[in-house]
């Protein structure tokens, strides 16, 4: 059958010398066996379809890239010379050796997958990524009534955290569902002399705004500042904390026109003094 290697798992190994014996007996040319260490669990438990383990469809529906998932398999008890760890599949064909299989069980860690997907998506244009979260969006109900332009927004707004396509529900979920209420740090930051000004400006400009666009929205940030006398820092932190109770985040522009103009107002009236 012109096979010459045969790869598989080493709880075969045991049963290499009953195959020997066979090719010996009818003078075949027997093939170079190649036995690959299991991959386990954190818990040191082998991976089982009947314990309801993820097969590769399951990751595929989440929205996992194929490359990246053969890059993270290819680590899986195999490491290259160096510490190259995102490889094309033409990479992967010229550096992979036997000789570097490790003996010992690959543990499928999912955060390790995560990060090598992220990889991948992080290089995708925006339709690409997009095409991979919108079933989700559509199932969640996220998307409904929501015009195509603020979908690109929120995907683009999500790009560099999104690991795989569902979890662009989570990152919607946290940002935009959660009980908008402000820590300890982010509450002193605004009580500093000259913010309650700075939002009073900003939310005078958003009130006369017409279109509530990210375009529209980031040239008031700076006319704020030019009414409150703020700059940098203490201009761009106090808004960004007073519309969506965080003092990191995307691109504030283009979450204020995600949030929409009725949901920003309202959290600037409430803080504002």
């Amino acid at each position: 059958m012109n096979i010459t290697h045969v790869v598989r798992g080493n709880e075969y190994l045991t049963s290499t010398p009953k195959y020997t014996l066979l090719y010996k007996a009818f003078g075949w040319e027997e093939p170079t066996y190649v036995h690959l260490p299991h991959v386990v669990k954190e818990s040191g438990k082998k991976l089982s379809k009947r314990d309801g383990d993820a097969y590769y469809t399951d990751f595929i529906k989440k929205g996992y890239l194929p490359d990246a998932i053969v890059n993270f398999l290819a680590l899986l008890g195999w490491s290259p010379e160096d510490n190259q760890e995102i490889f094309s599949l033409d990479e992967l064909e010229k550096a992979f050796s036997i000789e570097r299989i490790n003996n010992s069980p690959a543990v499928f860690d999912i955060q390790k997958l995560n990060w090598v997907n992220h990889q991948y998506i992080k290089k995708l244009p925006l339709d690409e990524l997009k095409e991979i979260c919108m079933p989700h969006l559509v199932n969640s109900g996220i998307s409904e009534g929501k015009t195509e332009e603020w979908i690109d927004s929120l995907v683009s707004v999500f790009k560099d955290r999104i690991s795989y396509g569902e979890e662009v529900i989570e990152l919607y979920d946290e940002f935009f569902n959660l009980e908008f209420k402000l820590d300890n740090e982010s509450s002193e930051f605004l009580n500093q002399e000259g913010v309650n000004e700075t939002l009073i400006a900003f939310k005078e400009l958003l009130n006369e705004l017409e279109s509530f666009n990210a375009s529209d929205i980031k040239p008031l940030i700076k006319q704020a500042g030019k009414i409150s006398g703020a700059k940098g820092k203490m201009l761009f932190m106090p808004l960004r904390i007073a519309t969506t109770a965080s003092m990191h985040g995307p691109d504030l522009p283009q979450v204020l026109a995600l949030l929409g103009k009725e949901v920003v107002l309202e959290r600037l009236h409430s803080l504002i003094k």
